[in-house]
Parts: C-alpha cells; sequence; structure tokens
C-alpha cells in the first residue's frame, strides 16, 4: 500500500530519476539594421531580420570599427514539463579572457597580455556597465500562486518588465566557486526578476509564464569592436567570441553563467540552462536603405548616359 501510494505520487508530480530535466536554451538575435543587413548581403543569412534568432554555425558579422547591437533571448524546452514560471535569472555573457579568478568588479575587467581587445561593451567604466543593455522585456506577471497581478484594479493583468537588481558586471567564470588565478572568459552580468509596481509605489517582483516551446526576448546588450574587413574573432584558439556561459545545469548561486534558478516548491523537476557561442567577423558598413536606393538609381542613370 505505502509503495502504490509512493509510485502514485512521483508520477502525478512529474519527478522521475528517469525524466529529462526542463531546459532553457540561450541564444542571440540581430539587434540593428546594420547586423542584418550584413547577414543579408554577405549570403551567410538571407533570412536574417531584427529580432530573428543569429545562426551560431556561421560567422556573425558585424560592422568593422563600430558598435553593434544583439538580443538575448532563451527557448523553454519543456519536454513534457508543461508550462514553467520563471524568474530568478543571471546572464553571464563573455567577450573576452584575462588571467585573473572568479571576481566581481563594478566596471569592466582590466585587459593583460592574455587578451585579445577586439571586442568590449560600449560602456565599461565605474558603475556604467548596465548602460549597455536596453530594451527590456515586459509581459504579463504572476504572483507565487501562479496566479496574474492586478495592482491597480483596473481589471487588467499587470505587466511586469525586466529589472536588474545590480548595476555592475561580473569579472571572469569559472563552474563553481573557484577563487584561483586562471586564464579565463571575462564578460558582464546581470541579474535579472521581473518587477512591477505595488500600490503603494514600492516594487514587487513576480515571475513569467512560458509555454512549451516558447521563445522569449529578455533584452538588448550593444558592443563595440576594432576587427577589420574580414578578420575573424572566436575561430582562433582561445579566442572568446561572444560566449554565452553555463555550466551546463541548474545556477550555482554564482553570477559566472547564465541560467534560471529553480524554485523546487513551484518546480521540483530538475532545471538545465544550454548555452552558446558566437564567433564574430567583421565587415564593410552597409548604407541606410535610402542611400543603396539613390545608389542603384545612380547607377541606373549613368548607364542610360552611356547608352546614348
Amino acid at each position: 500500500m505505502i509503495r502504490r501510494v509512493a509510485v502514485t505520487f512521483l508520477a502525478l508530480s512529474g519527478v522521475s530519476s528517469l525524466a529529462q530535466p526542463r531546459q532553457f536554451r540561450f541564444y542571440l538575435a540581430y539587434g540593428d539594421v546594420q547586423t542584418v543587413a550584413i547577414a543579408r548581403l554577405s549570403g551567410r543569412d538571407p533570412e536574417a531580420a531584427l529580432g530573428r534568432e543569429i545562426p551560431s554555425g556561421v560567422a556573425f558579422g558585424v560592422p568593422t570599427d563600430s558598435a553593434f547591437k544583439v538580443q538575448l533571448g532563451v527557448e523553454h524546452l519543456a519536454h513534457g514539463q508543461g508550462i514553467v514560471y520563471v524568474k530568478n535569472l543571471t546572464s553571464f555573457i563573455a567577450y573576452d579572457r584575462a588571467h585573473t579568478r572568479n571576481i566581481t568588479f563594478e566596471e569592466a575587467l582590466p585587459l593583460d597580455t592574455y587578451s585579445f581587445r577586439k571586442l568590449s561593451p560600449v560602456h565599461t567604466g565605474p558603475q556604467q556597465i548596465w548602460r549597455n543593455a536596453s530594451n527590456w522585456e515586459s509581459r504579463i506577471v504572476y504572483n507565487r500562486d501562479m496566479n496574474t497581478v492586478d495592482e491597480n484594479g483596473d481589471g487588467i493583468p499587470d505587466l511586469g518588465t525586466q529589472t536588474h537588481g545590480m548595476g555592475f558586471g561580473v569579472g571572469a567564470y569559472v563552474p563553481g566557486s573557484d577563487g584561483n588565478f586562471h586564464v579565463r572568459p571575462i564578460g558582464t552580468s546581470y541579474f535579472l526578476e521581473p518587477a512591477y509596481p505595488w500600490a503603494d509605489g514600492s516594487l514587487g517582483y513576480g515571475w513569467f509564464k512560458m509555454q512549451p516551446g516558447e521563445q522569449m526576448h529578455i533584452f538588448d546588450l550593444e558592443y563595440k569592436n576594432i576587427l577589420h574587413i574580414g578578420e575573424t574573432y572566436g575561430f582562433g584558439t582561445g579566442e572568446t567570441g561572444l560566449l554565452l556561459h553555463t555550466a551546463g545545469g541548474e545556477q550555482t548561486g554564482y553570477s559566472n553563467n547564465i541560467g534560471y534558478s529553480r524554485n523546487s516548491n513551484m518546480n521540483p523537476e530538475p532545471w538545465q540552462n544550454i548555452g552558446a557561442k558566437y564567433n564574430l567577423i567583421g565587415a564593410a558598413l552597409v548604407p541606410e536603405p535610402n542611400s543603396l536606393l539613390a545608389v542603384a538609381l545612380g547607377a541606373l542613370l549613368l548607364r542610360r548616359r552611356r547608352a546614348r
């Protein structure tokens, strides 16, 4: 009798030693018209569009010696686990490397002889790391009981917006809490929660709901590069490129990987976070659409004059 009840409970709760974990796959998407135009004209991604995922198997073209934006997104791979409610997210993204230890800085980490210096955030000074992030995701927010929130009492579910809890970047990562000095990737990190205004004017923090297979935008990030036309970054030995680092499992509690923290009361099943790496290639600036049209019309008029 006891064994039969135990088996029934495990089946209802969805917990099983053989169950595949719920997964969150993080990726980058095109964040500006320049990178979209470069991807299309080069033929590396003819379907490129703002907000569309950047293929990780080809070089990501960026305007040389210039700034560009990417969008950070996540896909919910439920594997039969159903709807999920997500809250605490750490978003570590590496862009270079240095000989350092796992430590948090309030500005971009100092570079050294091991660094490539080809890519960096646009804003790197003290208390400026947060300025590289923009266009924070906003959607209906839920409370701990998985119900929508209506603080203003207008009968419409309130919206929550991804909010960073700390305005500094992370130094370098290594799985776990290893504090020794190593040559390791360095990057920036933001601890995020969906925030919404309470009736008294303070902020409450809730959950976003994700359907099985759903993709969700998180925020945009801005970088600058000094790549020459045709120069790559990420393919070479030790080159970081843009690296969405994860330890391959649940959040460790450290800000040196990317992924959601699981609330065991709401989600007893195992979670797994999946990262990605993007290799860059420098490309010439692409004229704005109006400029391209003007060039095409000019070439057409020139051909007509020559024909006369």
